[in-house]
Order: structure tokens, then sequence, then C-alpha cells
């Protein structure tokens, strides 16, 4: 095996878990999001605070997963 076989074993499972917790959190997360684009970028940040929801989070939290997985299918089959 190679080192980026083991560079993807290591980085899917870590995705993964990113995912879980982005799931797990997602209205918490989009709070925080929310709240750090309002104090980051002023009025600008309230427009784009808007689009920051638990739907959208749960969304990018199942794309974590789905990238981990293929990060993990990669590492193992990779030659």
């Amino acid at each position: 095996m190679q080192i980026a076989n083991w560079i993807a074993l290591i980085a899917g499972p870590v995705l993964a878990l990113v995912g879980l917790f982005l799931i797990k959190n997602r209205a918490k997360v989009a709070s925080w999001q929310a709240d750090t684009q309002k104090a980051f970028l002023g009025r600008q940040g309230k427009r784009a605070a808007v689009h920051s929801t638990p739907k959208r989070m749960g969304s990018v939290g199942f794309i974590f997963i789905l990238g981990g997985i293929a990060f993990v299918l990669t590492g193992i089959f990779r030659q």
C-alpha cells in the first residue's frame, strides 16, 4: 500500500464523523454559522445568514459522509 492509500483510510472516517456531527447538531451549527456571518460580514452577513438553515447543514453532513465513504473505498481499492 502506498501513502495515498493510508491518507485516504485515515481521512475517510474523519470526514464521516464530521458529517455525523453536522447531522446530529445541525441546528446549533447553523446558528453558529449565521452568527459568525453576521459578525464578520456586517450587512452582507445578515443577508447570507438567512441561508444558514438546519436543513442545509443536514445536507452538508450527508455529503461529508458520502465523501468519507468514497475516501475509504479509494484507500482500499486504489493500486
